[in-house]
């Protein structure tokens, strides 16, 4: 504190304890880096070597550059030794300096880097004093730093895009089930969204003319990668994959159906503990253009699945039929009703299949929509075959069949003539279906 007030002076000179400056210079070590202030005098300041780390930087030239300063302008010197550490550590500086800026900026100051007030960059000054491998190895770090702050703020932008995104998913799927006036709010912030979406580059993010079906289609919007929408249909590496309902009972519980091709119905997958969620965050719009087999080509799997799945002790929600893709399923429903009532599959395989069906009456009832004499009725599996064979008709598990159901009980219930409660009509829509009735 003595050296500080011998340099700094002390009072102004009208004051009964005024001192005149005694020092010009003041040479400082590390003990100096906390509590010494210089700053009344200071108009320069030199370092005769670099630490290690930019904050240590700011302490040092914190003494003289803060509040107080009487000099409008601080010069700051930094002293290189060709062929010394200082190379080394001014690297260091500088890359720790990048990331700390990252996570703080205000940690990104001219006073924690060597370089700034240089009319060379870091990987330049480096070059001047290494020797020709140090010249080389110094300009392809700098060429390396500058892609990866490129893809740093590529990602940022990718990141707030798919942000926004999501905030106007919410808005139209809010809409779908307000009011009115409410519904057309909405959509107007919705489409506000999107306008801001469509200045996006598309070199940071390629998803705008694909993020365009959240007006009509719901969909999954990930923190990073593309959305994804029910049908949707991409490749990882080798993988094709089609997703599923998103509304449906798998997505219900949090995991993303995904279907590979020739498989009955969709599987749950949890995207992160699967290791999926980063492989789809790198995807690009070509990873969307993919040949899938033709319905005739999945016909002959989905047979093959259906023969062992109904001599096996898999549940009707085991089967993923439900979670299909609204599209998708109307194709693999026929398949699996035509092969169960094959004879011959049915002779072998009724009490397993009997076990697919009649499980289900610990999953919300089990119970099955027909309509027998122009009336709609819930049967339990063992009336199921009795009715069928009397003529009766058995809703598909499909978006055909359950609008088609949807329409029938409305009319039957406008008429006062169900013959089952609301709550057996939800039972039963959760079950066959995996939806509620306002869904149709």
């Amino acid at each position: 504190q003595q050296i500080a007030e011998r340099f700094n002076g002390v009072g102004c000179p009208d004051d009964d304890e005024f001192a005149e400056p005694a020092f010009d210079v003041v040479i400082c070590k590390a003990v100096a880096y906390e509590g010494v202030d210089l700053q009344r005098r200071t108009c320069a300041i030199h370092h005769l070597d670099l630490p290690w780390e930019p904050a240590t930087l700011q302490q040092r030239n914190g003494r003289g550059v803060r509040q107080g300063a009487l000099a409008s302008e601080i010069s700051i010197t930094y002293y290189l030794a060709k062929g010394s550490l200082d190379i080394r550590r001014l690297m260091k500086i500088d890359t720790k300096q990048s990331w700390m800026a990252s996570l703080v900026a205000s940690q990104e100051r001219a006073t924690n880097n060597p370089a700034a007030g240089s009319d060379l960059t870091v990987a330049q000054i480096v070059a001047e004093l290494a020797s020709p491998e140090q010249r080389a190895a110094a300009l392809e770090w700098e060429r390396q730093d500058r892609l990866r702050q490129e893809e740093a703020r590529r990602q940022r932008t990718a990141r707030a895009a798919n942000s926004r995104l999501l905030a106007a998913a919410d808005r139209f799927r809010r809409a779908f089930r307000s009011e009115p006036a409410t519904a057309e709010r909405l959509r107007r912030e919705g489409e506000a969204i999107l306008r801001e979406l469509a200045r996006v580059s598309p070199q940071a993010w390629p998803w705008y003319e694909l993020g365009l079906r959240v007006r009509e289609e719901q969909a999954l919007v990930p923190s990073k990668g593309p959305p994804l929408f029910a049908g949707m249909r991409f490749r990882v590496d080798k993988d094709l994959y089609e997703v599923g309902r998103l509304d449906g009972p798998i997505a219900a519980t949090g995991a993303v159906p995904l279907r590979k091709p020739g498989e009955l119905g969709p599987e749950g997958i949890d995207l992160r503990e699967s290791g999926l969620a980063d492989q789809l965050a790198e995807l690009t719009p070509e990873a969307f253009e993919v040949d899938w087999p033709t319905v005739a080509e999945e016909r002959g799997r989905w047979e093959n699945v259906v023969k062992y799945t109904v001599q096996s002790t898999t549940t009707w929600a085991e089967l993923g039929i439900r979670d299909l893709p609204d599209a998708m399923g109307g194709e693999v429903w026929p398949v699996f009703f035509d092969v169960a009532q094959d004879p011959n599959q049915w002779l072998r395989s009724r009490a397993a299949l009997g076990y697919t069906f009649g499980k289900a009456r610990d999953e919300l009832g089990g119970v099955f929509p027909v309509l027998h004499r122009g009336r709609l009725e819930l049967v339990g599996w063992s009336e199921l075959w009795g009715v069928l064979e009397a003529g009766a008709d058995l809703f598909d598990p499909t978006l055909a069949g359950w609008c088609r159901w949807v329409k029938v009980w409305e009319a039957e219930w406008a008429q006062r003539k169900p013959r089952f409660k609301v709550a057996e009509g939800r039972a039963v829509a959760r079950f066959w279906w995996g939806r509620k009735p306002q869904q149709a």
